[in-house]
Formats: structure tokens, C-alpha cells, sequence
């Protein structure tokens, strides 16, 4: 684990809902609809944001956010 400090700036926040099998197809869907925007992606880290502990909830679901950096015009 390291510690970064992350730029402020516009990013696009996607919300998800998902079991931990679907992880890498949150990821690849955040980074679709980014892209159907038109939007740029700034060279910054990624990151997620979680909500809830999926281990934890009854239903195994997990309840987080992914967080991509943009380029603003």
C-alpha cells in the first residue's frame, strides 16, 4: 500500500453495483462510456471508491464507485 495525493479536477464517476466476479467488466464499461462521450482522459490515477464491504452484505454485493480523471477544454 502506498499513499498518493490525487489532483482535484473534473472526473467521470461511475456507480456500480455488482458481485466481486464482474470487477474487471465495471472497469472496462467505465472506461466505454468515457470514451462514448467523447471525453479525454487525463494522465492521472484511477481510483474506486467503495460504499459497503461485499463480504459483509447479506447478498454479496458490492457498492462502489470508480473515479476516472478527465481533461478539461
Amino acid at each position: 500500500v502506498s499513499k498518493q495525493t490525487l489532483k482535484g479536477g473534473a472526473y467521470a464517476v461511475c456507480h456500480f453495483e455488482t458481485s466481486g466476479l464482474e470487477f474487471r467488466q465495471s472497469w472496462d464499461e467505465a472506461f466505454a462510456w468515457v470514451l462514448e462521450g467523447a471525453h479525454e482522459f487525463m494522465d492521472q490515477p484511477c481510483f474506486e471508491v467503495y460504499h459497503n464491504n461485499g463480504v459483509e452484505d447479506q447478498g454479496g454485493v458490492w457498492k462502489y464507485d470508480i473515479c476516472i480523471p478527465l481533461k478539461q477544454e
